[in-house]
């Protein structure tokens, strides 16, 4: 029985040394809407993204069409069908014009290079992409707002 409660103790002690993980939202809001990146990391490392952009057709020029704004959503999409952890939706509102686009990125199924083959992730983006010290800091250059959960 000693052995047990011995045991017992020592493997709940080492599942609470594992790595936790970090989740840290960042919000910019101007009068077109709200962006919001939660990134989620462990240690320094970010393995989940979500980006979710709230914002009205306003934003566009008046001779954009609801066709174009959907052509638009749609070709963003376009991007990250096929890539394995990799997802993006939208919403459109034609009556309001509210839009809402969420893009959701798993660094545990998908790399920066695959993205960026696919068109998702930019020419500029590289391995410190999910350097968590660094994705907050280019989003507070931007006017982000960030708070660690």
């Amino acid at each position: 029985m000693k052995k047990l409660l011995v045991l017992f103790l020592l493997l709940t002690s080492l599942i609470g040394c594992g790595t936790k993980t970090k989740t840290t939202i960042c919000v910019f809001t101007d009068e077109y809407g709200t962006v919001t990146y939660t990134f989620t990391a462990k240690e320094n490392e970010i393995v989940k993204e979500g980006f979710e952009d709230k914002y009205n057709r306003s934003y566009y020029s008046p001779d954009v069409t609801s066709e174009d704004i959907i052509q638009n959503l749609e070709g963003n999409k376009a991007k990250y069908e096929g890539v394995a952890g990799a997802s993006y939706v939208y919403s459109f509102n034609e009556d309001t014009g509210d839009i809402v686009a969420t893009r959701t990125l798993d660094f545990t199924k998908t790399t920066v290079e695959e993205l960026k083959a696919a068109g998702a992730l930019g020419p500029g983006a590289n391995s410190n992409y999910t350097n968590l010290e660094i994705a907050i800091k280019e989003v507070e250059d931007l006017g982000y707002v960030c708070n660690a959960k």
